[in-house]
């Protein structure tokens, strides 16, 4: 740290901090030039002018530096332990000023990302409140490929909902629940809301398409004997069992079903799905005396044969009907019931299906009753098919 400092304020440096004043340190440099005429003093040599006191006049240049040295460490260590303290005591209110200044960046942006509406909203004190700008003007096609614009729905309450006709789950119960709603807002409230699905994929959802989905080919009775649409979900198919006999829809009908999109190479999800599948057939038939007819469909017939799915399925349960076929085959049965799929890290003949790993509870009538997602366990599962048989025979 003291290289590339002269002489004369290494000195100074070392004075202000070890309290020893510079004339005080024996350096060459600092001696007088001033000659002492006298006959003791003929070679003219320099005299050294330095303090009478004998201990300053016995000590070294490098006794100087250690005393100088040792000093400055007393001190930095007295600095130290001062700022140490002092920084305890600071540390919770950074904190808090850090943390209250993050506070109010976030509440900057959340306030610059919503935008102040064109419309304001009365509070029934009369006072006026503004509202984030959402919606605005539009130009769509109904079922009947009819131009209908945001005009078109002024003057009646809309209950709008954006889905598309080939989710798997969420959107059908969500549409099943709009349904219901109109229902109960008429019946029980004598009141008339328009409901509006808007599509968020138009590439599959043409006027036809929507019209089939959210017409509904079945009805579904609720306890009332009230009657309430239900999305298009199911039909017909034509593929092969283990033993490569040709099953249809109408060998399930008759029977409760359980039925699961799969396939046997699936590394994580598929085989804890089927277990599951095993454990709740097990379940129903142990401690409700129930009997449902448990079908795995696979959704990769390309490399599940009727004797692959033999061996796969008979590691879990028997019982477990395989379902394979043609690939068109499959692929329609799966775009029939939502299902999504789609090969991904194909390495030559090795590959893995991404696709949705639903379960589907079917009545003896092969209606869609409800869709149960990875999240259920075994138990959790059991008592929910529990639940719809039981609803469903009332």
């Amino acid at each position: 740290m003291l290289f590339g400092l002269g002489g004369s304020q290494i000195l100074s440096l070392l004075s202000r901090f070890s309290g020893i004043p510079f004339w005080v340190y024996p350096f060459q440099s600092f001696q007088s030039r001033g000659y002492i005429k006298g006959t003791n003093y003929r070679d003219h040599k320099l005299p050294r002018k330095l303090p009478e006191d004998n201990e300053l006049h016995s000590r070294s240049w490098g006794n100087y530096v250690i005393k100088t040295c040792y000093k400055l460490y007393s001190q930095s260590l007295e600095i130290f332990l001062v700022v140490e303290q002092i920084l305890d005591f600071l540390q919770p209110t950074a904190v808090l000023v850090i943390t209250g200044a993050g506070l109010l960046i976030h509440y900057n942006d959340e306030k610059r990302a919503i935008p102040k509406g064109s419309h304001q909203r009365t509070n029934s004190d009369g006072s006026k409140v503004n509202r984030p700008a959402i919606g605005g003007p539009f130009k769509l096609f109904d079922m009947e490929n009819i131009l209908v614009t945001e005009s078109n729905l002024q003057g009646n309450w809309t209950l709008m909902y954006f889905g598309y006709t080939s989710s798997p789950d969420v959107g059908p119960e969500e549409v099943e629940k709009m349904a219901e709603v109109i229902q109960i807002l008429e019946s029980e409230h004598n009141f008339m809301i328009t409901p509006v699905f808007v599509t968020i994929d138009p590439q599959r959802d043409s006027p036809a398409q929507l019209k089939a989905y959210l017409g509904g080919s079945h009805q579904r009775t609720n306890s009332d004997g009230s009657k309430v649409n239900r999305p298009a979900i199911g039909g017909p198919f034509k593929l092969f069992d283990m033993e490569n006999i040709l099953v249809t829809e109408s060998n399930l009908q008759g029977n409760w079903t359980l039925m699961y999109f799969g396939y046997t190479s699936s590394p994580d999800v598929g085989p804890e799905e089927v277990e599951k599948m095993a454990e709740v057939i097990q379940i129903l038939e142990s401690e409700h005396n129930f009997m449902i007819t448990p079908v795995f469909v696979t959704i990769d017939p390309q490399r599940d044969s009727p004797a692959q799915l033999k061996a796969y399925l008979g590691e879990f349960d028997s019982r477990i009907i395989g379902l394979t076929g043609p690939i068109a085959s499959v692929r329609q049965m799966a775009q029939e019931y939502r299902v999504y799929f789609k090969k991904v890290d194909e390495e030559g003949q090795d590959y893995l299906v991404e696709c949705s790993h639903n379960m589907y509870l079917l009545d003896p009538n092969m209606e869609i009753l409800r869709c149960f997602g990875v999240e259920y366990d075994a138990l959790q599962l059991s008592n929910a098919i529990m639940m719809e048989v039981k609803k469903a025979s009332k």
